[in-house]
């Protein structure tokens, strides 16, 4: 399950990058194409760096929340079956004990 969900996160990471990559080449090619002469020119590739930002800050924020909402999941499993366990061998030793006892 962890090596599932860390290849997902990996997977999840190379589509980010690359789709930032393409998205702020594009931005770059637009403005060697049309260099901003106005202010409003400007303003709108302002707005497009600042909208590549905030995909890049929301993308970190999911990528931590999946990475702890998965790590506690593994953690919630492997404290359960550690319990399981330990459970069925100190019952399994109650067993013996009562065996040898006869």
């Amino acid at each position: 399950m962890a090596i599932e969900v860390m290849k997902s996160i990996a997977q999840l990471q190379t589509q980010y990058v690359k789709q930032t990559f393409e998205d702020m080449s594009a931005i770059m090619r637009d403005v060697i194409s049309h260099p901003p002469v106005s202010k409003e020119a400007i303003e709108k590739q302002s707005h497009h760096v600042k909208q590549q930002a905030d995909k890049a800050f929301e993308h970190g924020s999911t990528i931590s929340s999946t990475l702890a909402k998965s790590q506690k999941e593994i953690f919630d499993i492997m404290h359960s079956r550690y319990h399981e366990g330990a459970k069925e061998f100190f019952n399994q030793q109650d067993h013996v004990k009562s065996k040898t006892k006869h």
